[in-house]
């Protein structure tokens, strides 16, 4: 468990020094979402049930001296007892077990509940957001930092965990994008649109509409400028595409597509041909928008849970953005035009 064991390091000295709660947050955030790998990789490999966690965080922490002792000693008790549950779930003595998975899972649940406990009075000593709050998707970043509290420390541990669990899942690009917005930067960041291409079917839909249309207009203007040689420069106008399944559609759901490139066309015989050269471009806001809900898992969540997280000032929402590789798209007139790659997603 050395992967995260400095992070368990960093939770107890900050509950022994009552650090800045952001930062203590953080590295409890991280050692979350590392034993929760730890444990969905045990239970997929040796096919345990999980149970949700009993909600007895009082009665599981005072087996580690919760009401009697500080707070940096209880946690120290506790985060050993994990690291020697995840210890047997990784072994290939025999030790793990169902037991041994849904006791990790109930003493995490009792930890996160623990921690944030201490860190909602230090919470209230930080000052206020900056001057350029978001204004965007659930509100303005840390409009409402003043009703933090417990809950909203737990919410993000738990969703710091789901990171690691939406790996599991096979889910990369969402848990990119959930752990991005957990970070708490509001850095935008890039996205691969060449695998968008190849994995939303309904993008490259979009794309095999768009180079038809283009394609057709390129063979109406060659033919009306008398069949000389025609260069059109392109700009298309922007779509907006829904990845309606899986990652793509956790990680994006609705976003804005456009291309730019240029069409040619030139005389040959039997028939003229043409080329289109062009690059996609995609846009989203990552933004939890009131009034809105996603179902992961069978579980539904409400943009409102996650949203308020933004508004707190413990996550924020970002923009993201990208553009593909170039694509060089030939064809004979009067011939229905392929996109690269014969294989469909």
């Amino acid at each position: 468990m050395s992967s995260f064991s400095s992070e368990i390091a960093k939770v107890v000295a900050g509950l022994r020094r009552s650090a800045d709660p952001h930062a203590v947050a953080s590295s409890m955030a991280s050692v979350e979402t590392g034993a929760m790998s730890v444990i969905q990789r045990a239970a997929s490999r040796l096919r345990l049930r999980l149970r949700q966690p009993s909600g007895s965080a009082a009665r599981v922490m005072a087996r580690f001296g919760a009401g009697r002792d500080p707070a940096h000693v209880v946690a120290q008790r506790a985060y050993k007892r994990l690291q020697e549950l995840l210890g047997k779930l990784t072994s290939n003595s025999g030790a793990a077990s169902e037991a041994t998975a849904n006791e990790s899972v109930e003493l995490l649940a009792s930890l996160r509940a623990f921690v944030g406990s201490k860190l909602e009075d230090a919470g209230s000593r930080l000052g206020k957001p900056g001057e350029h709050p978001d204004t965007l998707g659930s509100g303005g970043w840390g409009d409402d930092r003043s009703k933090r509290g417990l809950t909203d420390y737990a919410n993000k541990a738990l969703w710091m965990g789901v990171v690691g669990a939406a790996m599991g899942w096979g889910y990369p690009n969402s848990a990119r994008h959930m752990l991005h917005y957990l970070k708490n930067s509001g850095e935008k960041i890039q996205v691969d649109v060449d695998t968008m291409l190849t994995q939303i079917p309904k993008l490259r839909e979009w794309l095999e509409q768009v180079v038809q249309t283009v394609g057709l207009d390129t063979e109406r203007k060659f033919y009306a400028g008398g069949g000389s040689a025609v260069v059109t420069k392109l700009t298309g106008k922007k779509s907006v595409v829904v990845a309606r399944e899986g990652d793509w559609h956790y990680a994006l759901g609705g976003f804005t597509a456009w291309y730019t490139g240029e069409a040619r066309a030139v005389p040959a015989e039997p028939e003229p041909r043409g080329t289109l050269r062009l690059v996609v471009h995609v846009y989203d806001r990552y933004d939890w928008d009131k009034g809105k809900s996603v179902t992961i898992r069978g579980i539904k969540v409400t943009d409102e849970q996650l949203g308020r997280l933004h508004r707190v000032g413990l996550a924020r929402e970002f923009d993201v953005n990208g553009s593909s590789s170039p694509l060089e798209i030939p064809w004979t007139f009067g011939a229905a035009i392929a996109l690269p790659g014969a294989q469909q997603p």
